[in-house]
């Protein structure tokens, strides 16, 4: 019988987003908890309401445990994790990507370039998650848990680790993860289709979140429901953010399917990058990294996005082999909602959606020409 539950896990997962001030190898978690309650949190919304969510949280369970390491590679790779050990377990939980915003980040960059690599294969990230792990020697049960980017990463390991240490792992709880490229699920198919490795696996997402939408599932995700309404950019961002589940009694509100902006993220990810040839994908990978390194906010960038979906259509070959019905539903995404207003997102950004919406008309127009 496991000893925590999911909620618990999530907890974790949004205290795990703090530094240790001053860490030291086998300090107990109840003094890593003093040491981030006396701190406080830096002064950006982000990490505000992440304290404000941490600060409601019980982790009276955790206080024994001992954080026998603790590794911070926010100055080169961005891979940040804790590992937490009991008499028989130890608990592995890997931090997501931090708050983008160019005004108060201070490191992390490292973990948005790496988000974009995920279309071209293994990121740097996910190997040095990987050397960690296979360097880890012990004969106790592991957990991997992750919210994000985090959540990426112990799904990862556990598609790609030894027979021997699959055998060890207990579990793997991810939040709001996003999946994997197309390439691994071809690659690592006889791990992902195995029944036993799939009953290891919890992927647990919101029903406003786009960011889990984006690439493949390993496993149906247990859908819960959000705080926030998604009905808007900002909204969705909201809904990614460990916070964002919504609790009766301390346990998770589930939820029947996944929101419009989320299902239309699956759609960008998986059928509009997709389509791209290597050569293209490439390209237009390597043009949002050119953004990632440049001063955007958080909400200039969601105006960047939306409008590179556009311009960069032109990335398509000519021999590509459009599937019609796909951007027939992409098409229909953006006029229905768009029209009955049910996304209400800003003005700069609703004009974005407008020339996206043409692109797609003029990519209709080119599969009709076609066949």
């Amino acid at each position: 019988m496991l000893r925590y539950r999911a909620e618990d896990y999530a907890s974790l997962c949004a205290l795990t987003y703090f530094d240790i001030p001053e860490y030291r190898k086998g300090m107990l978690f109840s003094t890593y908890l003093e040491q981030c309650f006396l701190k406080g949190y830096k002064e950006n919304d982000f990490y505000q309401r992440l304290y404000d969510y941490v600060m409601k949280q019980n982790f009276y369970d955790f206080m024994d445990l001992e954080i026998v390491n603790y590794v911070n590679e926010n100055n080169h790779s961005g891979l940040v994790f804790y590992q937490l050990e009991d008499k028989d377990d130890c608990y592995l939980i890997y931090r997501g990507s931090e708050s983008y915003d160019a005004v108060d980040h201070e490191n992390g960059w490292e973990d948005w370039l790496d988000n974009l690599e995920i279309w071209l294969g293994v990121t740097h990230q996910q190997l040095r998650a990987m050397k960690y792990f296979n360097s880890l020697h012990t004969n106790k049960r592991l957990h991997l848990i992750g919210h994000s980017k985090g959540g990426n990463l112990a799904l990862f390991l556990g598609v790609v680790c030894s027979n021997e240490k699959l055998a060890q792992i207990n579990e793997i709880v991810t939040f709001n993860a996003p999946g994997i490229n197309d390439d691994m699920m071809q690659q690592y198919k006889k791990r992902i289709d195995d029944i036993h490795f799939k009953n290891k696996l919890l992927c647990i997402e919101n029903e406003n979140d786009p960011v889990s939408s984006m690439f493949s599932h390993v496993k149906e995700p247990v859908l819960v429901a959000s705080l926030c309404k998604g009905l808007s950019v900002t909204e969705a961002y909201e809904s990614h953010q460990i916070w964002a589940y919504e609790k009766v009694d301390g346990c998770f509100v589930s939820a029947a399917k996944k929101s419009i902006l989320a299902k239309l993220a699956d759609l960008v990810s998986n059928h509009f990058v997709n389509l791209l040839d290597e050569e293209n994908k490439k390209k237009l990978v390597h043009k949002f990294m050119e953004y990632c390194q440049n001063d955007c906010s958080l909400e200039e960038m969601y105006h960047v996005v939306l409008y590179n979906i556009g311009i960069h259509q032109n990335l398509l070959s000519e021999d590509e082999d459009f599937r019609s019905v796909e951007i027939q539903t992409l098409m229909s995404l953006f006029q229905k909602e768009m029209k009955e207003k049910v996304i209400s997102i800003p003005e700069n950004v609703r004009i974005s959606f407008d020339e996206v919406k043409d692109k797609v008309g003029s990519w209709v127009s080119q599969v009709g020409k076609k066949q």
